[in-house]
């Protein structure tokens, strides 16, 4: 085996190669071959990034790959609290075939374990406000499960009128010396 095959064969390149890949292209990376696709499946780090596995600290983040009717909005409120939030298209989620490839993602890194859900009607008016907990970290299928269980408790005259539910969360920031240990 010539030297060039020796590393590029070396698991740990092709890992560090792929991380830099934004998450949308990596999700689509796992086509490519098989042996690509064993890399992603296998990688801790990978399986992070695509929302797979739990991260325990860092920033929130989305998956950044969100299937089409998603949307997503995170940022810092009062330097204090961190918001979380994510719509999702009543259409759209009343469409969804669970199980889909996305379904088993973390809504959000690190994975939270409750969102308050705001029904919304095409005039922006609130219609219901529900709560959705799971603990180990809420998925983008678990949401998708709590439209479909959640909008035939709506009366039948505003079950019609919705055309979104955005989940929102806030949860603190931890200090810096929490993210990254304490040094012993």
């Amino acid at each position: 085996m010539l030297a060039v095959e020796k590393v590029i064969n070396l698991p740990e390149l092709r890992e560090m190669i792929l991380a830099r890949l934004p998450s949308y292209d990596l999700i689509h990376a796992q086509r490519v071959s098989k042996l690509w696709h064993q890399v992603i499946k296998s990688s801790p780090t990978l399986q992070r990034k695509l929302h797979f596995r739990a991260a325990t600290t860092g920033p929130l983040t989305d998956p950044g790959c969100l299937p089409k009717g998603f949307g997503s909005d995170i940022s810092n409120r009062l330097g204090e609290d961190e918001y979380g939030g994510m719509s999702i298209e009543v259409p759209t989620a009343l469409q969804v075939v669970n199980p889909q490839p996305w379904s088993t993602m973390f809504a959000f890194q690190p994975p939270i374990d409750e969102m308050s859900a705001y029904f919304i009607d095409d005039e922006n008016n609130l219609i219901r406000i529900d709560s959705l907990e799971r603990e180990g970290g809420i998925t983008l299928g678990d949401m998708i499960e709590f439209i479909k269980e959640t909008l035939p408790e709506i009366d039948e005259e505003d079950r019609h009128e919705v055309t979104l539910v955005q989940f929102d969360m806030l949860r603190d920031v931890p200090a810096d010396n929490e993210l990254q240990g304490d040094g012993s």
